[in-house]
């Protein structure tokens, strides 16, 4: 109905290409989920407003498309990509921020990058350490995974100190 109405290139085309892809990924439908994440990746990127905020949210829908298939290669190049578009307008310390790098851990713990995922994991640490908005359970949470991941490399001495420290919040 929208591509009829506002033409192929306009956002709502975009914004409902998303939702279908949304309802194909719930039904495991992948190969349809990631059509038409895509299309509206390519509608956000060259369509009638190009927006940043468009563009990032297709492309981390698409990764998380491919995260769920264990596609690490490909979801880390589309989260790197959002991560370029988005760290300029935001800074380095914002949430919406954070939220995008603690995406990028996943690919690289599951493609065993542990170095660059223990680097995210800890710069996450820092910032929100500092923001009022952060609550204790996100920060828990990324300790819990940072034990985890060095507990996967053997680094049993290192994962001990953010254990006990996610349990004391």
């Amino acid at each position: 109905m929208h591509e009829r109405v506002f033409g192929p290139t306009h956002p709502l085309v975009a914004e409902s290409l998303i939702g279908l892809g949304h309802l194909y990924r719930n039904q495991k439908e992948y190969g349809l989920a990631e059509r038409h994440y895509r299309q509206a990746l390519v509608i956000a990127e060259h369509g009638q407003e190009q927006e940043p905020a468009r563009v990032i949210t297709a492309l981390n829908h698409l990764a998380a498309l491919l995260i769920e298939q264990d596609d690490y290669e490909q979801a880390e190049a589309l989260l790197q990509c959002a991560l370029k578009i988005e760290t300029p307008q935001l800074g380095k310390e914002h949430l919406h921020l954070t939220t995008l790098l603690a995406k990028l851990v996943v690919p690289y713990a599951e493609m065993q990058k542990f170095a660059e995922a223990e680097a995210i994991l800890m710069q996450l640490l820092k910032v929100e350490d500092h923001l009022p908005q952060t609550d204790s359970l996100t920060i828990a949470t990324e300790l819990m995974a940072l034990a985890r991941m060095r507990i996967a490399q053997d680094k049993y001495a290192e994962a001990a100190l953010p254990s006990r420290r996610a349990l004391h919040i």
